[in-house]
This record gives C-alpha cells, structure tokens and sequence, in this order.
C-alpha cells in the first residue's frame, strides 16, 4: 500500500491485504466485462482495526472461442462458452466476479461465509456472446438476462430474441458460479452455435441449454452484492453493468459498464 492506495488487478490468485492502520477505507471493485455490456461495480466504506486481514479476488474476462470450441469461462466464477455444431463456432466464456472478505477462497468457496456475513462485497461478471447474441451485464442487485439470438427469414423476422431468467441476491446458476453454455449436437437456424457462458457474481448468470432454431443463447450476468445487513458498511451500493461507470484508471469508463478483467482499489480514507 502506497500513500494510503492499493490497486489490484487480476492475478489469477486470491490476494491478501493488511491494513497498516485502524481507520476508514473504501473499497470499490470492477468484476471482469465486455465491450458491449461490461461488468458491475460495487463500493462502500468500512472500518477497519491496523493489522486486519482483506482476501482479494478479481476476476479475468471470458476468453473467446477457437473455432468450435467454447472459450474458458474468466477466473472467479465465469462458466465455459459451449462447443458449436462443426464448423460453426463455439461460445465465448463469461466474466469472473471481483470480491473481497473476510476469508481466503474464490467466491464458489465462500458461501457458508456469506451467511457467517463475513462476505464483504462483490462485483458481477457478464454473461459471454453467442453468435451475435449480447451477454447480459454483470453486476447490481440483478444482473443483465441471458438472450437468444433473433431468427431471420428473406429479411422477415421468422423468432424474436427471448430473455431468460437473471441472478439475484436469491438465485442463479449457482452461488459465486455462471453456467456453462449449451455444447450443440445439430444443425438448426441461428442455433448451431455453441452457448455463451454465465457470469460469475454472488450467484452466476444462467446460460439455457436447449437445442432448435433461435437456440444460440448468450449468457446471463452474474448478481452483485454489498453487505449492509449488519452495517459493516456503509455509504454502499452495488451498480449493474448497462451504465456509465467510474474506472479503476480514473474517470469514467468508455464503454457501458466494466471492460476487461476486473479490478480492484482500497483507499485509506480516515485514520
């Protein structure tokens, strides 16, 4: 920690921090996006005795697909992209969640955590593409739907774009995991393209698995989280990913929500 700062970007590690003083210290963190709907924020205050342990984990975008092959879901929660139908290609992974707590381990890890409110704050990843299809935004009290590619005929709209269901503070794919996108086994119309994977967060974005025409489905995002249910924060919110941002670099973000891998800043603000 520098001059009462400390950023950390995504190391693939849970990362700890001790705090040199008893004071106030905000804490804001990113969870990992895409450029077109990135992910979530969350932020809040708390204090804080000298020499108190924080574990870290920020979460790393999805990887794109290879050819036919889904990408690997981002580390933190993002679930894998599933595999397209040959040639046609795979689904990308979703963003991995950014967190911070009382006790070391990925968010999958910290659920008995969680209801030992020793979880301090999370940061929703995005839900990974398919075929055109948008990732759902991660981040806020719920994260961005998981959608369906719309099916054209000759220029006629022959299957709109559907929603499916989005993580909340209640339920998801599962706590601190997104879903793993739909492996294709056939040929269908805007549906022989692996699914795109579920973003991490409190509890991970879902990804539908079916096969047929308009099938191509994108991601859900994965839910944020501030704990404020026993005041251990305050001045606290959890912000989804469908808006302009701050950014870990300063300033606003570019793009809509978080691009990228995740991040992560502690600052100092009282002793």
């Amino acid at each position: 920690m520098i001059a009462g700062y400390f950023q950390l970007i995504c190391t693939q590690s849970v990362e700890e921090f001790k705090t040199p003083v008893a004071g106030e210290y905000k804490l804001e963190c990113w969870g990992a996006g895409n450029p077109s709907y990135g992910g979530g924020y969350s932020y809040g205050d708390i204090s804080l005795k000298s020499n108190t342990l924080l574990y870290v984990c920020v979460g790393a975008k999805g990887n794109s697909y290879k050819g036919v092959t889904g990408g690997k879901g981002g580390y933190n929660g993002g679930g894998d992209g599933g595999n397209g139908f040959p040639p046609y290609t795979g689904g990308t992974g979703g963003g991995g969640a950014t967190h911070v707590a009382f006790s070391s381990g990925l968010l999958k890890e910290l659920e008995a955590v969680y209801k030992q409110q020793k979880l301090i704050l999370v940061a929703g990843g995005s839900g990974g593409f398919s075929n055109g299809s948008i990732g759902g935004f991660g981040g806020g009290s719920e994260g961005g739907k998981p959608a369906s590619n719309a099916v054209y005929n000759s220029n006629t709209l022959i299957i709109p774009v559907r929603y499916g269901t989005a993580a909340n503070q209640y339920s998801g794919y599962k706590f601190g995991e997104g879903q793993q996108g739909m492996t294709k086994s056939k040929y269908d119309n805007g549906g022989a393209e692996g699914g795109g994977g579920g973003g991490g967060g409190l509890y991970g974005g879902l990804s539908p698995h079916e096969e047929g025409d308009g099938s191509d489905w994108a991601g859900g995002g994965g839910s944020g989280y501030v704990n404020v249910n026993t005041n251990l924060l305050t001045n606290a919110k959890t912000i989804a990913g469908d808006t302009k941002l701050p950014s870990p670099n300063g300033g606003t973000e570019e793009t809509t929500g978080h691009s990228g891998d995740g991040a992560c800043i502690i600052t100092q603000v009282s002793f």
